[in-house]
């Protein structure tokens, strides 16, 4: 679809239908060039209707896939009213700019070859990867919600965002509030970062509550008994469930093995070891309602010397995050761009929080390693120098965390949510990252409540409809 500086839509993928957008790098500057921002919409049954506008997070994942891929699950929590509308931030799959990140972003800049160094410096400086930080993104928001006001018949000026964000798009969310606060109309912002402490490089890459989720597998496993949970064996205690883990564990560190899987038929034998295990078990603390009795599974062919599941489970996982999260080399950038200003001139290390199962800390520890030597920051009209304060929205903004969430905890939701006054924090008493990651018609009532126009009262607390083990 050619880019074009008005919205048209044409049908795509059966049942969406799609624009390619044509924006300035810098709305402050239009001599710096253009670039375009793909969108995906499925439109709601009944119309009129307005736009939902989505981020999965990332940084770095995609919008388009996301709505495309889940939009039966986004009608369940969301509701039938809004027009599911996907996507892609800058530098994110369909939209521009197109840069080479895994030349430049794939590992520390001082450990790749000279000539790279030279080149990587002068792209990231001189280029276009400066204007693809997350204040653009929310002014290329602000740009589509009035282009579509227009489109409409209506006064672009007068348009308000209806936005669901998750993990980091709670960060784009907050950033828009923060900014536009008078152009609020709704926001749910689901496992939510502290932003604040994001823009100051000051956001620790500890895995969150990773270790907590995980400690709930020995004593689920243990309740679900034999029948439900593979790797039961007819214990007597949770923790001795516990105690087999860590032995696997232990194996694992000191001796890897030679995995190899007959539904994985191009994917050449891995040896896999316990990093790989600590992988495994962080990527299950996404989603335990499906990921824990897979686990269960692999732990009881590992305790067997085997690991065709092992190898599955490292492949699914790995799949998944591409999924919600985005390419590395993509994330990486943007969480380098975003902080710039603070990140110069210091050297940051990556926080190291060692679990009580695994010693998981290397997986998040050397993202913000990687910045270093890479001083680019955004055009002066896309710089977050404001920083949040106490900002009151047109329409107060719905958080939501969950109990214990691996990468995001619930403590970020609290943190926003003192910035701004009248919003709310709806607990959803589970584990998993993200409030979809465990069913509860409790909170999906609340949303779409919500988004009708009615607040949940602080301190509202949901149950999950079950628990891992239970289906």
């Amino acid at each position: 679809i050619p880019p074009n500086d008005a919205m048209q839509w044409h049908p795509c993928f059966e049942k969406f239908t799609c624009a390619n957008l044509l924006v300035p790098l810098d709305y402050a500057n239009v001599s710096a060039g253009y670039t375009n921002i793909a969108f995906l919409k499925q439109d709601a049954s009944i119309q009129p209707a307005k736009d939902i506008l989505i981020n999965p997070g990332g940084p770095g994942g995609s919008g388009i896939n996301y709505v495309r891929n889940h939009h039966i699950k986004l009608r369940q929590n969301l509701g039938p009213n809004y027009n599911l509308v996907g996507f892609d931030p800058r530098s994110v799959n369909n939209s521009g700019p197109h840069l080479d990140y895994y030349r430049c972003m794939g590992k520390p800049l001082n450990k790749i070859e000279k000539l790279d160094q030279a080149w990587c410096k002068n792209a990231l400086a001189n280029g276009e990867a400066k204007y693809t930080g997350t204040v653009a993104v929310a002014q290329d928001m602000l740009n589509y919600i009035e282009l579509r006001n227009e489109e409409l018949g209506k006064h672009g000026e007068d348009a308000k965002l209806n936005f669901f964000g998750a993990s980091y798009g709670t960060a784009l969310g907050a950033t828009f509030a923060a900014t536009y606060p008078d152009r609020v109309e709704r926001m749910i912002l689901d496992a939510v970062m502290d932003t604040a402490a994001y823009y100051k490089a000051k956001q620790n890459n500890d895995a969150g509550d990773a270790a907590e989720v995980l400690r709930h597998f020995s004593p689920l496993c243990f309740a679900a008994g034999p029948e439900r949970c593979s790797f039961h064996g007819g214990n007597k205690t949770a923790a001795d469930i516990e105690a087999r883990i860590q032995t696997i564990f232990t194996r694992l560190t000191n001796k890897s093995i030679v995995c190899t899987s007959p539904d994985l038929p191009n994917l050449p034998p891995h040896k896999l070891d316990g990093i790989d295990l600590a992988y495994v078990m962080f990527m299950a603390a996404y989603h335990p309602i499906t990921s824990f009795p897979a686990l269960a599974e692999t732990f009881v062919e590992l305790e067997k010397g085997e690991g065709r599941k092992f190898l599955e489970q490292l492949w699914d996982g790995s799949r998944i995050l591409k999924d919600q999260a985005g390419d590395v080399g993509q994330g990486v950038m943007i969480h380098c761009l975003d902080p710039a200003l603070a990140r110069l001139g210091k050297k940051l290390e990556g926080r190291r929080n060692p679990f009580p199962l695994v010693a998981i800390q290397y997986l998040l520890a050397g993202q913000n390693q990687q910045c270093e030597y890479r001083d680019f920051v955004p055009p002066p009209s896309q710089q977050f120098l404001v920083g949040f304060v106490e900002t009151k929205t047109s329409f107060p903004i719905m958080f939501v965390g969950t109990a214990a969430d691996p990468v995001t905890p619930i403590r970020g939701a609290y943190a926003m949510s003192k910035y701004f006054p009248g919003s709310v924090v709806l607990k959803q008493d589970s584990i998993g990252h993200c409030f979809g990651s465990s069913s509860s018609e409790c909170t999906r009532k609340h949303v779409q409540a919500y988004l009708a126009g009615s607040v949940p009262i602080e301190g509202t607390v949901c149950q999950p409809d079950l628990l891992p083990f239970e289906e």
